[in-house]
């Protein structure tokens, strides 16, 4: 019991969001009570349950343990080994995309001055012509 506790202090400081704090308060206090009851087989019959109910979960379409099930050894790969953002130009294949390009090349920088006041000028003289 001491154990499960110290896990458990230990993912509270290593949540990063609120809700999934949450969540995982509710599923600690089922894994608790089931584990206060019938100690080792509660233990195992929580923690079957909550595996069994991410891989049957899906966010907006999408499986909750996508590449891994169904596995896709290119997004599993992408994953593991992250690249910077400007670098990764293809979406995901589960998605589904019309285009499978994410972002054109970056842009170009201009070269012309800023502030460049030639339209100005020529006004200007365009004016006194009339004069």
């Amino acid at each position: 019991m001491i154990l499960y506790t110290a896990v458990a202090a230990i993912g509270t400081f290593a949540t990063p969001s609120y809700e999934l704090s949450l969540a995982n308060r509710l599923v600690r206090l089922g894994l608790v009570i089931l584990v206060g009851i019938w100690r080792l087989p509660g233990l195992l019959i929580g923690l079957l349950f909550s595996i069994f109910f991410m891989l049957s979960s899906k966010s907006f379409g999408i499986p909750y343990f996508w590449p891994l099930l169904p596995f896709n050894w290119g997004a599993m790969k992408q994953v593991l080994l992250r690249h910077p953002v400007p670098l990764t130009n293809l979406r995901p294949s589960v998605l589904k995309p019309r285009d499978v390009v994410r972002q054109p090349s970056p842009a170009l920088k201009p070269t012309g001055k800023r502030g460049s006041n030639k339209g100005e000028k020529e006004r200007k003289t365009s004016d006194q012509d009339d004069l």
